[in-house]
């Protein structure tokens, strides 16, 4: 097979599978080629170096989850606090699918890469960044949201929404460690008390310093 119209297609898709359920490091040109079906020849018409896929792959990667969030999970007509079960949830049929299809659950993207590629590659490391900040500006839209509708404490929602999208990494953390999604089921009622354990304590540090 050559450089037919859906051959980048399949090989930005065995990017996403592979090294999501192995890692960057592990998945090489050839296997991308022969998962995707592809010579390397094409490999090199669409892109320059395994680097050069993986930033698109992330691109694509993520405008899919970002659509995905926007159309099924931080719904305006839905309470703001239930917008972050919704996204628990959401989390959690994901990583059972994986479990389901593949034994295993092999945790957030994103995430895997972070850790495995960010203090290796300036480029990726800004990347990924650019993703989970856009990430992380969604959950502090949705805080605010729910201090607006009376739901939530007023709080530092910059702090507040860097401490949601922590919590979150680490649950697909546990799930991947521990090969078990209801990690993230059990704690899908969490986000109240980070939020208003952050509340209390820049209200404490308040009252120290009068």
């Amino acid at each position: 097979m050559g450089r037919n119209s859906d051959a980048k297609e399949r090989i930005l898709n065995s990017a996403i599978e592979l090294i999501h359920g192995r890692s960057y490091t592990d998945v090489g040109v050839k296997d991308l080629c022969d998962h995707a079906g592809v010579k390397k020849g094409s490999f090199y018409h669409f892109f320059d170096s395994k680097k050069a896929l993986i930033l698109e792959a992330l691109d694509r990667h993520y405008a899919a989850f970002r659509k995905h969030l926007q159309q099924k999970v931080f719904l305006s007509q839905q309470r703001p606090l239930d917008r972050f079960e919704s996204l628990n949830m959401s989390l959690y049929r994901g990583h059972k699918k994986c479990k389901d299809q593949n034994g295993e659950v092999w945790g957030c993207l994103l995430g895997n890469l972070t850790l495995e590629m960010s203090t290796r590659d300036k480029e990726i490391q800004e990347a990924l960044m650019k993703h989970l900040s856009d990430l992380q500006a969604m959950i502090g839209q949705t805080i605010k949201d729910a201090i607006d509708a009376g739901d939530l404490p007023s709080v530092d929602v910059s702090l507040a929404s860097e401490a949601v999208l922590a919590h979150y990494q680490g649950l697909q953390l546990l799930a991947k460690l521990r090969n078990d999604p209801e990690v993230l089921v059990r704690h899908r009622l969490d986000i109240r008390i980070i939020v208003e354990g952050i509340a209390q304590g820049q209200q404490e540090s308040r009252n120290q310093l009068n």
